[in-house]
């Protein structure tokens, strides 16, 4: 079983949430998981869908086992071209869809494929929040200021009014040390979009998408990172705020930036 459930008095409107970078191994599936699985759990009585883009179907294929009537995993053979981009026309219908269904409170997540380009990605006009990981390798860095630099891009040719773009946050992930998540910080400070809390390392995801029968796994990742996955909740449902609209690099809350010095196994 999962962490027990937490009624919250949310929004009936659809929220729209992706988790997205051109960079492969940063966390976008696993995190996608976490906050599929973490508003099914505090919010029994909403509709979730979990929306995989990504060809390997990492996280749906983790997620089948969890789908019910209020839980779906969605086939996303549809909502990709021949090449593997994403059919735009086909995602933005879904999303419109999604949002005009009456079936009360309802969360739409996306996890999206490495190699995603946000000039190809129109859709992403169309979300609410857009989740970026990224860890500290010079790497991720590099690659992210580049989907950022042309998230900006898109959002600027469209002629998107800056207060109705979609919420840019950053996620530092898999972080060991305070200075870890400095680094990213100073990386991104000149950046008009959001710093979320960091997720430390924890051995227990490694195994987050490991064949078994039972859900002993993801048990055990929640337990370990429940002051996560709460705030990561509270964000998407609209439990907790975001600050004001930043003309740099905000971070969500000031009492996140609190990070655990070592590895918790």
């Amino acid at each position: 079983m999962l962490p027990s459930k937490d009624d919250l008095n949310i929004s009936e409107e659809g929220t729209t949430i992706l988790f997205a970078n051109s960079k492969g191994g940063v966390g976008k599936s696993t995190l996608a998981l976490i906050a599929s699985l973490g508003v099914a759990t505090r919010y029994p009585e909403a509709l979730v869908q979990l929306v995989d883009l990504d060809k390997q179907s990492t996280s749906s294929d983790a997620l089948n086992n969890f789908a019910n009537s209020r839980f779906e995993v969605v086939n996303a053979q549809k909502m990709l071209l021949d090449s593997g981009l994403p059919n735009n026309a086909n995602i933005s219908k879904h999303i419109n869809a999604f949002k005009q269904d009456n079936r009360g409170k309802r969360f739409l997540v996306f996890d999206s494929p490495a190699g995603t380009e946000p000039l190809r990605s129109t859709f992403i006009l169309k979300c609410d929040f857009i989740f970026v990981p990224l860890s500290v390798g010079d790497a991720d860095i590099h690659a992210t200021h580049k989907f950022l630099d042309e998230m900006q891009e898109l959002f600027h040719y469209e002629g998107i009014p800056k207060d109705l773009c979609p919420k840019i946050i950053v996620l530092p992930n898999m972080i060991d040390t305070r200075s870890d998540f400095d680094l990213i910080r100073r990386n991104f400070i000149e950046y008009q979009i959001y710093l979320g809390r960091g997720l430390f390392f924890l051995n227990s995801i490694r195994r987050a998408f490991r064949r078994q029968g039972t859900d002993t796994n993801l048990h055990v990742i929640f337990e370990q990172s429940k002051d996560y996955w709460m705030w990561l909740t509270d964000l998407i449902s609209g439990k907790e705020n975001l600050p004001g609209t930043p003309d740099k690099l905000l971070p969500v809350s000031y009492t996140h930036l609190t990070l655990p010095t070592k590895r918790i196994v």
